[in-house]
């Protein structure tokens, strides 16, 4: 990729997104933790029955913050770039086994929605987007990391999905 393709930052952008590629992505959902007592834990059903907003508004606030600095900071057409050149890290393999654990437990439509399980799933690509966009002003903003920290917990196979009260207090939301 040019050397500048997405700003000064585009060594660190193209450096996580590789990172991200070694991930196993999904691998630990629904297991045990060391730090459960500290978390709230949930099954895939959480994602399904479509919380309004599974993050307490933080993820929002995280958001406008991020997009924010990249006006501020003249990056539109940086994101733009980022946006084109995005995909997404995980194999089709590792979202075919979390498919997989859907139709077993519900092989036919999903609680009356008229809906296969795996048709209402959302997997994380915003979370990962945004954790590319706070990369993109890491140098004009390099507190702003409140999607890179939810990575480290794709980076061990688990899937981060919400937060439970008001956010810096309050636990994470876990599959």
């Amino acid at each position: 990729m040019p050397a500048s393709l997405f700003g000064p930052n585009t060594k660190l952008i193209d450096e996580f997104m590789r990172r991200m590629e070694t991930f196993p992505w999904f691998t630990r959902i629904e297991t045990p933790h060391p730090k459960d007592n500290s978390l709230t834990r949930v099954k895939l059903e959480f994602l399904l029955d479509q919380p309004a907003d599974p993050w307490s508004g933080a993820a929002g606030d995280a958001e406008a913050q991020i997009d924010r600095y990249i006006i501020e900071s003249s990056r539109l057409s940086e994101q733009y770039s980022l946006q084109r050149a995005f995909r997404v890290p995980w194999s089709t393999a590792q979202a075919d086994a979390v498919f997989d654990i859907l139709l077993q437990r519900h092989p036919d439509c999903y609680r009356g929605t008229n809906s296969y399980a795996y048709e209402l799933l959302d997997l994380p690509e915003r979370t990962v987007r945004y954790a590319l966009f706070e990369c993109l002003v890491d140098d004009v903003a390099p507190r702003a990391t409140f999607f890179r920290d939810a990575i480290s917990w794709f980076e061990q196979g688990y899937w981060p999905c919400g937060w439970k009260g008001n956010y810096p207090e309050g636990q994470l939301i876990l599959l």
